[in-house]
């Protein structure tokens, strides 16, 4: 069942657009960054609070900004899945404390994202990938880590542990779905063709 997932993960029509969209993803890192350093610039030093709300009124900016942070969160899911296959037990926690790092800061930055024309869909959506992933951090995940981190596993562990990535694959699909939908929605609202690859849509 690890192989079914790690494949399912790498068919993820997610995964495909995250590979098509590393140039953009790099872009909207730049921008972010320039619009940061910015703000910052212009004020006095103040205690960490919440991310800056940087204006974007580029859809295409917008949308390889919501593509860069999701890119960070799929690198940190295959992580853990690689350190699983690999039996490496303390790569597999250190990997699962890192991704919940990285899965909070994917949070807070997108909900700092304000409306683009009023409209938030899109965040939201990949707002929800990302809080669900979070989520199974706590849950699925702590439990798949739990189990794989120790030598050997017991069948009933090994079957719980099967169980667990099936009901995530499950859901991760419905997500994806509905975020390809309000994704092309956003398209077409801004009057852009947003960038994807021939073997977006599976």
């Amino acid at each position: 069942m690890l192989q079914k997932y790690l494949t399912w993960r790498l068919k993820s029509p997610v995964q495909f657009l995250i590979m098509e969209m590393k140039g953009w993803a790099m872009f909207a890192v730049v921008i972010l960054l320039t619009l940061t350093g910015c703000n910052e610039t212009a004020k006095q030093p103040k205690e960490e609070t919440t991310p800056v709300k940087a204006t974007i009124t580029d859809p295409l900016v917008y949308d390889a900004t919501i593509i860069a942070e999701l890119t960070h969160v799929n690198h940190g899911l295959s992580g853990i899945l690689d350190q699983i296959s690999a039996s490496d037990s303390l790569g597999i926690i250190k990997e699962h404390q890192a991704t919940k790092k990285l899965l909070d800061g994917g949070i807070q930055t997108l909900n700092a994202l304000p409306p683009l024309n009023g409209n938030t869909a899109y965040r939201d959506a990949a707002l929800n990938i990302m809080q669900f992933h979070r989520k199974a951090m706590d849950n699925q995940y702590q439990r798949i880590v739990e189990i794989s981190a120790k030598k050997k596993p017991s069948s009933r562990e090994e079957e719980e542990r099967e169980t667990l990535y099936e009901q995530m694959e499950n859901v991760e699909e419905g997500l994806d779905n509905q975020f390809f939908k309000v994704r092309d929605q956003f398209g077409k609202q801004n009057n852009i063709q947003l960038p994807e690859g021939g073997d977006l849509k599976l």
